[in-house]
């Protein structure tokens, strides 16, 4: 777990930035897609950070659709999302498709907020200083998507 924690450079004063955990997750090995509005203004440890992961083979692409990034998670890929957690600070989780109208945030702060409307996520992940960031992280070498049917069958 230390490893870990010092992979994401977390500090208790700023956490951990999106880049950082793509950068973390790289060196563990792992394929990872970073998703992202144009940040206008990077902190100086983030532009390295996008060098960082350009160097290790992450990829960067501008940021994509809610629909399309839940056709992505799979049984080895997995998205994490940025979104506003509260008036002073973001948190990450990984995202599931739940129904139609809902999605599923394992790791939000809250049970409360764990399973959430996809009105209320789309505002809080396009929210001031988020960017609709997010990562999809998948195994080196697996194809993890699920196929719109298969969620569908799956009542996901």
């Amino acid at each position: 777990m230390a490893r870990l924690v010092r992979s994401c450079r977390f500090t208790q004063r700023h956490g951990t930035l999106v880049i950082i955990l793509a950068v973390a997750f790289r060196e563990y090995g792992l394929s990872v897609d970073l998703y992202s509005d144009p940040d206008p203004a990077p902190q100086a440890i983030e532009r390295r950070c996008y060098c960082l992961a350009e160097k290790l083979g992450g990829r960067m692409h501008p940021a994509v659709e809610l629909p399309q990034l839940l056709t992505q998670v799979g049984p080895r890929t997995v998205a994490v999302v940025n979104y506003d957690a509260d008036p002073d600070s973001a948190h990450l989780s990984h995202i599931l498709p739940r129904d139609a109208g809902t999605v599923y945030l394992p790791y939000a702060e809250t049970e409360q907020n764990e399973v959430m409307e996809v009105a209320e996520f789309l505002r809080l992940w396009s929210a001031p200083e988020i960017y609709r960031q997010c990562l999809v992280v998948t195994r080196k070498g697996q194809s993890g998507r699920y196929s719109r049917a298969h969620l569908e069958a799956s009542g996901r």
